[in-house]
């Protein structure tokens, strides 16, 4: 009711102005400038109570514009979270897989795996492998200990890896 009231006093506002400017301006020179004024003053007036009827709807809709954004940055830090998981569930598989192989290479040298450790970057790309190795056996054909190079070697050929390889023997 009160916004009635308002827009009717907007339009008593407008009669009492444009009566008033038009006989206070010479008719000639500006008459018709001031017409058109005071003519799209007429549309303005008429015009508002629409305009702000459809401004209430348009910040409502930005309103929900910016819940959705806000709840896009949400989903996007789980994202980032479930990519992060996934990362760690591959560097995970590959570090068992790629201990199973190291296990098998040293069975073939009379060697026992004690513990590997991997390090890798953001992306989960192996960037070092630190082997732990005990009861390096003799060969018995030559009688000679296996060195550590020569180990270090022998894994590097066999897993084609460009990461650093560290081996180290542990007494037992």
């Amino acid at each position: 009711m009160t916004a009635i009231r308002d827009y009717l006093r907007q339009i008593a506002g407008y009669l009492i102005l444009s009566v008033l400017v038009e006989n206070l301006v010479a008719k000639k020179e500006y008459g018709p400038y001031i017409r058109l004024f005071l003519n799209l003053l007429l549309v303005l007036l008429f015009v508002s109570p629409i305009l702000s009827i459809s401004a209430e709807r348009v910040g409502q809709t930005w309103l929900e514009a910016g819940a959705f954004f806000s709840e896009g940055t949400y989903l996007e830090a789980d994202l980032q979270k479930l990519n992060d998981k996934q990362t760690t569930l591959e560097v995970s598989a590959q570090k068992k897989i790629l201990e199973q192989q190291i296990r098998d290479l040293l069975k073939k040298r009379e060697c026992f795996l004690e513990d590997l450790s991997l390090e890798t970057d953001s992306s989960g790309t192996i960037i070092q492998i630190e082997v732990t190795v005990s009861e390096i056996k003799t060969n018995e054909k030559d009688h000679m200990q296996i060195g550590q190079d020569e180990l270090k070697k022998y894994l590097e050929e066999q897993l084609s890896s460009t990461c650093k390889i560290t081996v180290i023997f542990k007494d037992r």
